[in-house]
């Protein structure tokens, strides 16, 4: 069985927004990769707004074409990418990196064969998308705890990361670093969602031969419930766990990136 780790993840040298940015679209107009996007311009707390040209979440970058490469590179991003995937899924889609990046910190979080294309045990994908989601609150603390520190380095800026997806390890992450900046949570949510049709053409296929297994290939709000409704009563709330579990500076990160 092809190992279940490839299907989750879900650039500090600072830019102005052009573009496809000052449109109010944070998808950056890459090719050959795909829900690659800026975390900038959610309203954060104290009426600030959260830096664009900082911090971006992505998928692989193993299909960046070489016009993607120049791009990036003309915008002097990533110096710092942050890639969460195990050690099969770098093999199978080594990185194509643009010249800037001096920095790649590697907290691999690997699920492990948690699904079975032909079996589920008795559970339906959409039960194990929600599982996988409570696992990761528990499980991948010490990554994203190393996430949190490379973020807190501004010497790492702009700083990227990414797993295979970009949207389950990826869309947790995203997920703590807009909450430590105070951003609201139904504005986290709906940045989570915008996964769901960033993927759909790359896993067409797949859900094409195997319908049944459509809900892994996307992300659905009762996923990332599923991971608050954890942090809620397990660890008393975002913030506590925030500080507590991944020892985030909130001022620090709020002085950071916001604005």
């Amino acid at each position: 069985m092809r190992s279940a780790a490839w299907l989750f993840c879900g650039l500090g040298m600072t830019f102005t927004p052009a573009g496809a940015f000052a449109a109010g679209n944070r998808f950056l107009p890459l090719q050959g990769a795909v829900n690659v996007r800026d975390l900038g311009g959610y309203r954060a707390v104290g009426k600030k707004t959260v830096k664009w040209g900082t911090v971006y979440r992505a998928g692989d970058l193993n299909q960046l074409t070489p016009k993607d490469v120049a791009w990036l590179e003309s915008l002097g991003t990533p110096r710092t990418v942050v890639d969460f995937r195990s050690q099969q899924e770098k093999a199978m889609a080594p990185h194509r990196l643009p010249k800037t990046v001096q920095k790649i910190v590697e907290p691999m979080i690997d699920p492990g064969d948690i699904l079975s294309f032909k079996n589920f045990d008795g559970h339906s994908s959409d039960d194990v998308m929600v599982e996988l989601n409570r696992v990761l609150v528990h499980s991948a603390q010490p990554q994203y705890r190393i996430l949190v520190n490379t973020l807190a380095n501004p010497d790492n800026l702009p700083l990227l990361f990414n797993c295979s997806a970009g949207k389950d390890r990826t869309g947790l992450g995203a997920v703590f670093f807009l909450a430590a900046l105070g951003v609201d949570r139904e504005t986290i949510v709906q940045d989570y969602l915008l996964s769901a049709d960033a993927v759909k053409d790359r896993y067409a296929a797949e859900v094409a031969e195997k319908p049944e297994t459509a809900p892994l290939y996307t992300v659905r709000r009762e996923y990332l419930e599923a991971a608050f409704d954890e942090i809620d009563t397990r660890y008393h709330g975002m913030e506590a766990y925030l500080t507590r579990q991944l020892g985030v500076d909130l001022e620090q990160m709020r002085t950071l990136y916001t604005e």
